[in-house]
């Protein structure tokens, strides 16, 4: 399958895993809460211990196509989140969707997703544009914003699309990969990067192979995960759409030395 193929029987497994994310959280309260508790819909995890606790209050907007419509309806749906006590988060929230960070999301949301419906109508109708937004534990400190899209605008199959955002509290701030790293270790990162893609491409079944076609490239977004660095890549990057969105693991074993002490677990006490 080349780069341009698009795959029919992809685009069902997507949506559903989309639809299931946005309506588990239909019922979550609007006052500010910890994300990542059980009080936050949009969450997967408990926060660690460690990981102080973001208030967010959860924002939900759904709209539809007109009442004209009876098959293959246009809609819109975003579960999101405002944190309000970290402005600079928001901004960067804002940003992984190319939506302005200075009115209130509920508001920039809802406008986002009537011009979505509106260009759907002047396009066949039939589209379908999903945003949400959650926090999972990260290393130590550090809190990942997972931001997640889907975009269906005619064709075989949507497009998903992931973004994390590693939120270190302490710096207030959204962290860069150069933020992570001591000085002049970026190769030596991206190094152990490649070593990764071929453990993966090892394990893959012999039936399998991707070939030449789909070599190792710099991962689209990273996490600085519990048990190591997560590099994440979107649909063909490094394998066909069949694949999804693959994920290599560098445990932080491997990191000492490339990342800074204050992103690497603390070492066991004697």
């Amino acid at each position: 399958m080349t780069r341009s193929t698009w795959s029919a029987l992809a685009f069902p497994a997507v949506l559903a895993t989309m639809l299931t994310t946005m309506l588990a959280a239909c019922d979550a309260r609007k006052e500010p809460v910890p994300a990542g508790t059980s009080a936050d819909a949009s969450a997967t995890q408990m926060p660690a211990a460690s990981t102080p606790r973001l208030l967010a209050t959860p924002v939900h907007v759904e709209l539809k196509a007109g009442q004209g419509c009876t098959e293959r309806c246009s809609e819109f749906k975003a579960t999101w989140l405002h944190f309000t006590a970290a402005p600079e988060l928001q901004k960067a929230l804002m940003a992984a969707v190319a939506l302005p960070a200075d009115v209130s999301p509920q508001q920039v949301l809802t406008q986002a997703g009537q011009r979505f419906l509106k260009e759907s109508e002047e396009g066949g109708g039939g589209w379908q544009q999903m945003l949400s937004a959650r926090v999972e534990n990260g290393q130590g400190r550090i809190s990942i914003i997972v931001v997640e899209t889907y975009d269906y605008t005619g064709g075989a199959h949507g497009m998903s699309t992931v973004r994390y955002l590693n939120w270190d509290p302490e710096q207030g701030k959204v962290l860069t990969l150069g933020d992570m790293l001591l000085p002049g270790k970026e190769s030596a990162f991206w190094g152990e990067a490649q070593r990764a893609h071929q453990r993966w491409l090892a394990a893959r079944p012999t039936d399998a192979p991707l070939g030449d076609g789909w070599p190792f490239v710099k991962a689209d977004t990273l996490a600085l995960r519990p048990q190591g660095v997560e590099l994440k890549y979107l649909p063909y990057s490094i394998a066909p759409y069949s694949e999804g969105m693959p994920a290599l693991m560098l445990p932080y074993q491997r990191l000492s030395g490339i990342l800074k002490p204050a992103y690497l677990p603390a070492a066991p006490a004697r």
